[in-house]
């Protein structure tokens, strides 16, 4: 969604590439001043803003690099995960009790439980229409009693809305190797108001279950087990998601990695919960 120029390693600049991430740039450049000061973690200060420039028809901005590098799988495996998850646990807390109108004086997205289920009820139609001609028969039953069971079921919508990243997979967590600490929180190009447990979706498919349940472990907030039905089920259409992305941007090679891992994700994970 963006071109991103590392400057003397020094500073970060990101450069919208459509007008809908232009759109989402100005909402983070409200909301993300607001949220430095409530959370405990750091994430992007903006020092620079251009939002007019005769040779480039966007706004753009620039913020000091965070220290850290992208917590993949296998860094994690290499400590001990207790202090990362104590982190994450608490980085979440601190997010989701943000005041939600506040938020919405910033212009982010706000959907309530009930536009909630539309968007995924208009999501299913879009992947019907747009998805499924790439997809074998067997992937499209098992994305069609997949969905059906999310939307027919009335617990999934039962939720405060709260303030929600969106997109907290391993590439936007930075954690310091040396301290082995979680060092920040980029990319909020997504940053919305919904289900606060969409945000352990990034969690759970980068890290896996155990991980996420450590985190859970420090959140307050988690009402009981039968969340992480939902959640699963945000993780497993995820795919989809890079799908539509692979399309627009007219990038075979990642369309059908996306496909390979969506089918690993419905029917093989599916089957080994049979067993």
């Amino acid at each position: 969604m963006y071109f991103i120029a590392e400057v003397n390693g020094e500073y970060i600049f990101r450069f919208p590439r459509f007008p809908e991430s232009n759109k989402y740039l100005n909402i983070e450049a409200a909301i993300l001043p607001k949220l430095g000061s409530w959370i405990e973690l750091s994430i992007p200060k903006f020092e620079f803003i251009c939002k007019k420039n005769p040779d480039y028809p966007w706004m753009f901005v620039g913020y000091p690099k965070i220290p850290g590098i992208p917590l993949t799988k296998t860094q994690l495996n290499t400590t001990d995960p207790y202090q990362s998850a104590k982190d994450l646990g608490l980085f979440l807390t601190q997010l989701h009790s943000f005041p939600v109108e506040q938020a919405r004086q910033a212009k982010v997205p706000f959907l309530d439980s009930a536009q909630w289920r539309t968007i995924y009820e208009k999501f299913y139609q879009q992947i019907k229409t747009e998805i499924f001609p790439l997809l074998d028969s067997p992937l499209q039953t098992h994305l069609t009693s997949l969905f059906q069971k999310f939307l027919e079921n009335d617990q999934n919508f039962h939720f405060q809305p709260t303030l929600i990243h969106r997109d907290l997979g391993e590439e936007h967590i930075l954690w310091d190797p040396s301290a082995k600490r979680i060092t920040g929180i980029i990319d909020w190009n997504d940053v919305s108001i919904g289900d606060p447990f969409f945000d352990f979706t990034g969690i759970f498919g980068s890290y896996g279950e155990k991980f996420t349940i450590q985190v859970a472990e420090h959140y307050p907030r988690l009402p009981d087990d039968t969340i992480f039905d939902r959640i699963r089920f945000y993780s497993k259409i995820g795919w989809c998601h890079f799908i539509l992305y692979a399309e627009m941007i007219r990038d075979q090679k990642l369309r059908e990695e996306s496909i390979q891992q969506l089918q690993s994700a419905v029917i093989e994970k599916e089957r080994k919960g049979a067993c």
